[in-house]
Parts: structure tokens; C-alpha cells; sequence
């Protein structure tokens, strides 16, 4: 297989046009947000699989915890979509706390080398997303 440079990157554009695309459905912040965990959900099996099947738990081609911690992001930040700029912020925060894995996604990382282990530090790097937009939109009062 070819790496791809960026793939975290690209499946993170990835899971923004994703919940864009699931904006347009005009569904309910519950609907949205189940959907998004039915997706985490079987992130745990489709990249334990893709672990397996690359001899690597969490192998560059594996974008699917990228593509659900972008949406997880994006479901709990209030009027994302009202902005270029906040879905641009929420887009580079995530970046940076998936790529530096900032405790405990670095301890997640290196404990579980399997598919719940792939997709929980894209959690906590969702989480530490969520509260640092929070934090900004509210420090700058971003409306």
C-alpha cells in the first residue's frame, strides 16, 4: 500500500464534510449525535480489523478514528456551522491534539494497541477539542 501524506489530516476533512452532509438532513443534536457514537461504536471492530489485516494497530491507512473524532468535534460545539472560522478552529485543534497526543491519549496509544485503543485517544483528543472551543468562542464571544 502507498502512504498517503496527511491520511489523519484527510480523514479529518473527511469527517467535516461528513457531519456537513449530515447538517443538511436538518436532523435533531440527539439524531446527529447517536449516529456519531454508532459510528465510534463500530470504529472499535472496522479498526481492530484494519489493524489486523495492515500487521499494525493504528497503521497510517487507518482514518476512520480521525473521520469520527472530527464529527464527535464538531456535534458538541454549539453553532458550529454558523462560521468558516470556528469549523476552520475546531479543524486545527483537533489536528493538534490527535497529532501530539497530549496525557492520557498518549498513554491510550501506547497501552492498547487494538481498535478501542485506536479510537479512544481520537476521543480524548475530541474532548480536549470541545473544551479549548468552548473556551475560545467564549473568552472572544464568537457568536
Amino acid at each position: 500500500m502507498i502512504p498517503i501524506p496527511g491520511s489523519g489530516t484527510w480523514g479529518s476533512v473527511v469527517g467535516l464534510l461528513l457531519f456537513l452532509l449530515l447538517e443538511l438532513f436538518k436532523f435533531s443534536w440527539w439524531v446527529n449525535l447517536a449516529i456519531i457514537i454508532w459510528l465510534l461504536v463500530i470504529g472499535f471492530h472496522i479498526c481492530e480489523s484494519a489493524g489486523k489485516s495492515f500487521t499494525k494497530a493504528d497503521h497510517s491507512a487507518i482514518v476512520w478514528d480521525e473521520i469520527v473524532g472530527m464529527m464527535l468535534v464538531l456535534v458538541f460545539i454549539p453553532d458550529i456551522t454558523s462560521s468558516w472560522f470556528k469549523l476552520l478552529l475546531a479543524f486545527l485543534f483537533f489536528r493538534f491534539f490527535d497529532i501530539f497526543k497530549i496525557p492520557p491519549a498518549k498513554q491510550i496509544d501506547n497501552f492498547w494497541h487494538n481498535g478501542f485503543g485506536v479510537m479512544l485517544d481520537d476521543v480524548v483528543a475530541a474532548i480536549y477539542t470541545i473544551i479549548s472551543m468552548i473556551i475560545i468562542l467564549h473568552i472572544f464571544k464568537f457568536s
